[in-house]
């Protein structure tokens, strides 16, 4: 019987890497993610678009233009939670000089599960554009829009 449990957990385990292996090398390479990443979020299905901002921007607003998408700021990321979705998400920004921006992100989430991550490309200086992650892959982050910069509503 001990025998018996043995080779039985044995096979469970063997089975459980195997699928695992085949979602890393296999699957997830033929959806254009090979990463540990994407196998991580696809099992755990809790696809969100995260923008991080540095820390001598203030997070005025944000939105996510999509029925579905729940948008929070915490800290210095603006983090909308949303499934499979072509959404708009606009925040807006008081820069240290004390005028306000507005930026709009388009990503396309195009499976429930995908997590898309922008970063400033140079900590310091966000106007220098973004980088887009997606499931830990750098992709093209040309689906941002700047709009003119607004005066202060006090100055």
């Amino acid at each position: 019987m001990r025998r018996f449990l043995k080779i039985f957990f044995l096979s469970i385990l063997t089975l459980i890497v195997a699928g695992l292996l085949l979602m890393r090398y296999v699957v997830m390479p033929s959806e254009g993610y090979p990463s540990w990443q994407a196998v991580r979020n696809i099992m755990q299905r809790d696809g969100e678009i995260r923008i991080s901002f540095p820390e001598d921007v203030t997070i005025l607003h944000a939105e996510c233009r999509h029925p579905q998408a729940i948008t929070g700021i915490q800290g210095q990321q603006v983090i909308t939670k949303i499934g499979y979705a072509w959404s708009k998400v606009k925040v807006r920004l008081k820069k240290a000089d004390g005028s306000e921006l507005d930026i709009v992100f388009h990503p396309q989430k195009l499976n429930n599960w995908n997590r898309i991550h922008y970063l400033p490309k140079d900590p310091g200086n966000f106007d220098a554009g973004f980088l887009k992650y997606e499931n830990s892959i750098e992709k093209d982050a040309h689906d941002i829009t700047f709009p003119e910069q607004t005066a202060d509503a006090a100055q």
